[in-house]
């Protein structure tokens, strides 16, 4: 009996002993339940995992995450019979928004160049061409020996948002100028140069506390008048008599308008208008226009 107590206490102590060590040192630990029997954190709850840390025992920051790639812009679509190596910089940028055939028996024609708002900077369109299946025709701006103010100008800048449009002669109007920079003032220019079609008339009207002191006749007839309207020599002459309704009538003009508005923030207007010497040939019915810049590369292409 005394010899089963004895063992009893022997196992007990070395029992507690294995404890001890097990509990309270690094030599033996080892994981006292199966690896499949341990608790899992739950997949996803990683707002409950600690940081990970570096030998010396202290947190490392996380590295955040790469931000997802950008959709790349889509790569245009070259016309048929052209790859990408022959757009131009200004495709999808400068586009052909408008064709009028020319007519059987008078000729004409014309063609709208319109830049788009997301164009980066202005493009110069002097030496472009327009290629039909038969004819081709290239925009010209004209010598600088005839630059006379917006008139004739030697570079045909297009800015974004802006429009040019390309007339062909008629059989019944050959144009006197080659091209006019639109602005508040050049609507004068209709009476001046006969241009046909005539270009937008938007000149600044003259307001009524400027001449509502002259001669009942003078302000009648400056009621009479149209906007961009110049009054006549002969009705300058008959007006004479009020001084003052003279001098106001000797500034009715393109000159005078330009000299006033040309700082204002919105004198230039919608572009440009261009006038050829010749008809446009191209098919009165049908036809596949290209538009080439200066390097001979692809602009736009309209096919009606």
């Amino acid at each position: 009996m005394k010899i089963f107590i004895f063992a009893v206490f022997v196992i007990a102590l070395v029992a507690y002993v294995v404890y001890y060590v097990v509990t309270s040192t690094d030599v033996l630990k080892f994981p006292l339940l199966p690896a499949y029997l341990s608790p899992v954190a739950p997949t996803g709850s990683s707002g409950n995992n600690p940081p990970p840390v570096s030998p010396s025992g202290s947190s490392v920051p996380r590295t955040p995450s790469a931000p997802p790639p950008q959709p790349s812009a889509p790569t245009p679509t070259p016309p048929q019979g052209f790859t990408q190596a022959d757009l131009s910089p200004f495709y999808g940028k400068v586009r052909m928004s408008s064709v009028t055939p020319p007519s059987y028996y008078s000729g004409g024609g014309n063609f709208t160049i319109r830049a788009d708002s997301s164009l980066s900077g202005p493009a110069d369109v002097d030496g472009w061409r327009l290629k039909g299946n038969r004819y081709e025709v290239r925009i010209e701006a004209a010598s600088p020996s005839m630059t006379v103010g917006p008139v004739n100008q030697s570079a045909l800048i297009l800015r974004p948002g802006e429009e040019l449009i390309v007339y062909g002669a008629t059989s019944n109007y050959i144009a006197q100028i080659r091209n006019v920079h639109l602005n508040k003032c050049t609507g004068y220019l209709n009476e001046t140069y006969k241009l046909s079609p005539r270009i937008p008339e938007q000149c600044p009207r003259p307001d009524r506390s400027q001449y509502m002191t002259f001669s009942g006749g003078c302000q009648s007839y400056l009621y009479s008048l149209g906007t961009c309207d110049t009054p006549t020599p002969v009705k300058i002459n008959e007006l004479s008599y009020d001084s003052a309704c003279r001098a106001f009538l000797d500034i009715l003009n393109h000159d005078s308008c330009y000299r006033r508005y040309r700082s204002d923030a919105d004198f230039l207007q919608s572009g440009w208008r261009v006038w050829l010497i010749n008809s446009l040939q191209f098919d009165v019915n049908h036809d596949r226009l290209l538009l080439f810049d200066r390097q001979g590369l692809v602009v736009d292409e309209y096919v009606y």
